[in-house]
């Protein structure tokens, strides 16, 4: 039992650098898709 309270702040750092690795993958995802429909937007008005 004395070991749960000393995993429980270990676990939140974890899930702090869980969510923050998260965070840059949804921000580059979401520059690829705009970058993807910008790109097609031109080409379909060239088009």
């Amino acid at each position: 039992e004395p070991q749960a309270p000393a995993a429980q702040p270990a676990g939140e750092e974890r899930a702090g650098a869980l969510d923050a690795g998260l965070e840059k993958t949804k921000t580059g995802l979401f520059s690829k898709l705009a970058r993807a429909v910008a790109g097609r937007t031109t080409v379909d008005a060239d088009v």
